[in-house]
């Protein structure tokens, strides 16, 4: 499991901002109300260009070339 916690020395007011960078699309599926969808290799540009730092969710059955475009993006 893992928790992450970034703290800043640029606010000095204590001002907390509610931002978990984490990318989903949540989309309605038959009677559950949403579900995150998977995203696929169309979603790369998307992706890559977030400031987000993580996203949710992949499926390497459905599409893994998505999986490898964003390794192959690490620096």
């Amino acid at each position: 499991m893992l928790f992450t916690t970034l703290r800043s020395k640029g606010s000095r007011d204590g001002t907390i901002i509610n931002d978990d960078k984490r990318t989903i699309d949540w989309v309605p599926i038959g009677t559950i109300k949403l579900r995150p969808r998977n995203f696929t290799f169309k979603d790369a540009e998307f992706l890559l260009a977030s400031q987000d730092l993580f996203a949710r969710k992949f499926n390497e059955a459905v599409d893994g070339k998505i999986l490898s475009i964003l390794e192959s993006n690490l620096s």
